[in-house]
Formats: C-alpha cells, sequence, structure tokens
C-alpha cells in the first residue's frame, strides 16, 4: 500500500504567528513529518522552518523578536500603543513609512537571511509553497518554493508577506507583489495540489475572520488547529505576548493529540476529573429547582455560541468552569489542574480588591452575598438582579469543590 502523504498548511496572521510556533514544536515532539508545507505570510516563513526541520532555531527566532528587529523604529500596534510613541519615533517612524510606501523591515529581511537557508529548502524532500498576490489585477499566485533558484527564494518569502499598507509592496524581476493574505490566507488547497493525501491546519482567525476557502476544514480529511480566544493584534511582538501565544499552541497541539482537556483554557487529564464531572451533573440533577434549570439552559446556549463540545460529563464541567475563568480574566495560557483552577476563581470571588468581578451590577452587596452562601450551604441560593446564571455556576461548583 503507498504511504499517504501527510500536509501541513499554515495561515498568515503577523506577530501571531507565535501560536503556530507552539503548535510546530508539539509536533516535532511528537516525531511527525510533513510531505508537503504550504503557508502564507507568517505561515509561509514559519513554514520554512518546518522544512528546514528547524524547529529549535525557529521558537529561539520568536524568542528573540522585537518590533526593531522587524522593521526600522518599529513600534508594537496593541492597544497601548499611545505608550510606544513619543514625539521623536512617531516622526522617525512616519518618515521611515512615507519614504518606503510602508514600514521599512530590513531589519527583518536581515533576520531572515540570518535564519533561513535557501539551498535547504529547495533541496528537501518536502514540498513547500506559498501564496502571494500580485499586483495590479490582485490575482492569487502559487509558488513551489523548491523550483526557484536560491536567490529568490528569500524574496518570495516576504512578497508573500507584504501586509500592505503595514509592510511595503515586495518588487521581484519588475513585478510587484503583496502578502497572500488577501487571496488565500489559509492555503490547504494548495497542500493538496502539491501531493497531500491528508491535511493538518493551522488558523490564527485574524480579524476574527475565517479564511477564503474555509469550506475545505470541514472535510473529513482536514483536521484544524486553531485558538478558542482573541491572540491580540497581529503587530504586537511584546515578548510576553509572544511567549503567551507559543503557550497556547503547544497546548493545543496537546488536546489535538488527547493530552489535556480544554476548550479555551487547558486542564490536566485525570480519572478524578472524570469523577468530577459525574457529580458535578448528578448534583444539577438533585437541585434542579428553577434557578439550576435556568443555569442549565445558560451553559447550554454557551455551547450553541461557542460549538463547545459536549461529549461526556467532564466536558459539561469544563464548560461551567471554563465561563467563569473568562468572567475573571483567568490566565488561559497556562495548564491547569481542575481543582487550582476553582480555588483561582474562589480567591478572585472572594476579593473585595478585585476589578474582575465584571459580571456583579453592584459588587460589594453581591459578595456580601457570595460571603452568607459559603458559610451557611443550608441558605437558600440568593436571587440577583442580574447575571444570576454566573453566580449560580459558582454556587454549584462551590459545592462541588468543598464537598
Amino acid at each position: 500500500m503507498t504511504k499517504r502523504k501527510l500536509g501541513l498548511a499554515l495561515a498568515g496572521g503577523g506577530s501571531l504567528g507565535a501560536y503556530e510556533v507552539g503548535v510546530l514544536k508539539r509536533f516535532k515532539e511528537k516525531n511527525y513529518h510533513f510531505d508537503v508545507v504550504t503557508g502564507t505570510s507568517i505561515g509561509g516563513l514559519n513554514g520554512a522552518f518546518v522544512v528546514m526541520d528547524e524547529i529549535e532555531k525557529l521558537e529561539q527566532l520568536w524568542l528573540e523578536i522585537t518590533p526593531e528587529k522587524v522593521m526600522k523604529d518599529g513600534i508594537n500596534i496593541n492597544k497601548d500603543i499611545r505608550l510606544n510613541f513619543n514625539d521623536d519615533n512617531l516622526m522617525m517612524f512616519l518618515k521611515n513609512y512615507a519614504l518606503n510606501k510602508g514600514a521599512d523591515i530590513t531589519p527583518f529581511k536581515e533576520l531572515c537571511k540570518t535564519y533561513i537557508d535557501p539551498e535547504k529548502i529547495i533541496n528537501s524532500s518536502t514540498a513547500f509553497g506559498t501564496i502571494c498576490v500580485s499586483l495590479p489585477l490582485i490575482s492569487e499566485v502559487k509558488v513551489d518554493m523548491r523550483k526557484l533558484d536560491k536567490d529568490h527564494v528569500l524574496p518570495f518569502l516576504h512578497a508573500s508577506s507584504a501586509c500592505v499598507p503595514v509592510f511595503p509592496v515586495e518588487n521581484i524581476d519588475d513585478k510587484k507583489y503583496i502578502d497572500g493574505f488577501y487571496r488565500n490566507n489559509l492555503p490547504i488547497d494548495y497542500c493538496f495540489e502539491l501531493g497531500a493525501d491528508e491535511v493538518i491546519a493551522v488558523d490564527l482567525s485574524m480579524f476574527g475572520l475565517s479564511p477564503q476557502n474555509s469550506f475545505l476544514m470541514n472535510l473529513p480529511i482536514v483536521d484544524t488547529i486553531k485558538p478558542r480566544l482573541d491572540l491580540g493584534s497581529f503587530m504586537d511582538f511584546t515578548h510576553d505576548v509572544i511567549v503567551k501565544n507559543i503557550r497556547r499552541g503547544y497546548n493545543d497541539a496537546k488536546k489535538y493529540f488527547h493530552e489535556l482537556r480544554g476548550y479555551r483554557y487547558s486542564f490536566e487529564k485525570s480519572e478524578d476529573f472524570d469523577k468530577y464531572g459525574l457529580e458535578f451533573v448528578h448534583q444539577i440533577i438533585r437541585d434542579i429547582n428553577r434557578n439550576a434549570k435556568n443555569t442549565v439552559k445558560f451553559l447550554f446556549d454557551k455551547v450553541k455560541e461557542s460549538d463547545f463540545p459536549i461529549s461526556d460529563n467532564t466536558s459539561f464541567l469544563i464548560l461551567a468552569l471554563e465561563t467563569l475563568g473568562e468572567e475573571f480574566d483567568i490566565d488561559d495560557s497556562i495548564i491547569y489542574n481542575h481543582h487550582d483552577f476553582f480555588k483561582l476563581i474562589a480567591k478572585k470571588a472572594m476579593s473585595q480588591q478585585t476589578n474582575a468581578l465584571s459580571f456583579l451590577s453592584s459588587a460589594k452587596n453581591k459578595l456580601s452575598k457570595m460571603y452568607q452562601k459559603l458559610v451557611n450551604k443550608d441558605e437558600e441560593p440568593s436571587k440577583f438582579a442580574r447575571n444570576d446564571e454566573e453566580m449560580n455556576i459558582f454556587f454549584l461548583l462551590n459545592n462541588l469543590y468543598e464537598n
């Protein structure tokens, strides 16, 4: 029987590409070999390291990256953008931007020249393709990287990631190219075209958009790994953000291999977790009063909103834990024991200093009622003016973990 060829398709997404690094790191640890790799924009650049079989070097690059190593007089474009600017660096950035018709990415090109070996890519046994867009017709261009001469490998990788208007247009042999994002940001189709029989696709959900040809993600021969929470700005190279996104990708890859539980968060697997999941469901059934009914309905509405997979009792407990985790802004990049996760929630709930109780309309009043509930377990659940469901979930979980 002929060996089936495994393909890897990597989406574009600027600094969000750190998430792909975490995914690739776990696949490398699992000794996966890809026969075909395709990528758009940062997905193409990350894919080059897969083809060279240098994932450790890829992670090193990402951990060392700074705005200045991406663009001259670079800045992070994120919610704190105002903190990154003063009058001098603002004028320098704008001057370079005007001169280059986009940010001056000379530092990034030099970095790529240091880390990427075109000859390794051309001579690799792994098929490798990238996507860019030609001007002025804005037509998709599929580039078979192994068919290029070595002097064109890096230019076409840069063309694929020329995210106009942030980055300048890439000129190659008197032709103009821009980022493949505009036509095919997750090139699953090109992966099949280059010979893959099945594909693992890594989407970055940039701007919350589905990639073009997203229907391909529903094929039984395509597995998709993607973040379930917003990864942030595609031009945020803050070190802590990069580290967290690498961890998120790594954890989600572990979930792909069924090594962790969770959807937006990551939990250690254990028989104890399954036991608590069963008890949580039984607890709801035993206490199926009006409040419990509303809470169950609320949780199932959450399932519909997010496509949360309910496959067993434990996943229902995970849904309840994650619902409160989001409300209390618990760090989603860490792997948790489920007991410790609820302890974090309870600690925040009982702290009158926290502002994380955004779902409470009057924090002091409700914290007082919560405290009464905790010290007097025979008391009937309090009735709250709004967002009763989150409070009821807390009480249900507190009863579960206290008993």
